[in-house]
């Protein structure tokens, strides 16, 4: 598995930016809320949304580099040793962090608002990124790294779903990223369970897979794109029209849809650099 050098895509380095701005903010009102410190701001609740947005990122950078690249078992294989020598040596690390931090502060005050989250016992779920899986009854330890346990799902299925891109097109896939988003959030409230994009410990991992599916999507719908396929007006335009397209309809609708858009935008900086 030798992926050809890889075009880089000059709009994601700015989404990433505005996304992680988003996730430390949303956290930042967790930490305040926490500690008992009542200065959460609502706004910031929705920020949380942004990690859905890295998800699509995820499964649109894992498509233009490896999408051709994994044609056999052992090209699977070396690709998740690939992708847990990324991910595992940092989330470890920290998951030991949080357990000394637990020892430390055991018996004092603080110890008590936030036990459920140092629970040690928790370790062995932890380490095996199997804590987005709903095996935990709370977020754990290391608390935001429920997301790599998400990622982690979602390369063990990044073949077959690239596949089933490929397989019925872009558009079949955002469509069908739309129904399962719709299923999974119907589901949810079936069994009276969070709103899935609010969903982390309690199999968070299924909530990344309609973002991942659609990102997968765009990637291709770019690719696959003569130059003169998309007008470039732009980032904002292309989320002015989303939002004022969807906002009648909820959430699951939205977001995929808003994904095909903006992937649009991306397609200016490439035909520039092709130029250069």
């Amino acid at each position: 598995m030798n992926p050809a050098p890889q075009r880089h895509y000059v709009a994601l380095d700015a989404f990433r930016f505005i996304a992680a701005l988003g996730i430390v903010l949303h956290h930042c009102a967790i930490y305040a809320d926490a500690m008992g410190w009542q200065s959460h701001v609502t706004m910031f609740d929705n920020f949380r949304l942004c990690v859905d947005f890295f998800f699509a990122l995820s499964g649109f950078v894992l498509m233009h580099v490896h999408g051709s690249a994994i044609t056999s078992g052992s090209d699977y294989l070396r690709f998740l040793q690939k992708r847990l020598a990324r991910i595992s040596p940092l989330h470890a690390l920290m998951v030991i962090v949080f357990i000394m931090l637990a020892l430390a502060v055991a018996g004092r005050p603080m110890a008590t608002r936030i036990a459920p989250v140092l629970d040690p016992a928790t370790a062995l779920p932890n380490l095996m990124l199997l804590h987005s899986f709903g095996v935990t009854q709370t977020l754990s330890l290391d608390f935001p790294s429920w997301s790599i346990s998400a990622e982690w799902f979602l390369y063990l299925l990044f073949p077959t779903l690239a596949a089933f891109v490929l397989r019925i097109g872009p558009r079949g896939a955002i469509f069908a990223a739309i129904a399962f988003a719709m299923a999974l959030a119907l589901t949810r409230d079936a069994f009276d369970l969070r709103d899935w994009t609010r969903s982390t410990f309690d199999f968070g991992m299924l909530r990344a897979l309609p973002s991942f599916l659609a990102g997968i999507a765009v990637c291709v719908m770019v690719e696959r794109a003569p130059p003169c396929a998309f007008h470039g007006r732009g980032f904002m335009r292309e989320l002015v029209s989303s939002r004022s397209c969807f906002r009648p309809h909820p959430l699951p609708f939205r977001l995929p849809f808003f994904l095909s858009s903006s992937g649009s935008s991306l397609w200016p900086n490439v035909a520039a650099r092709r130029r250069s």
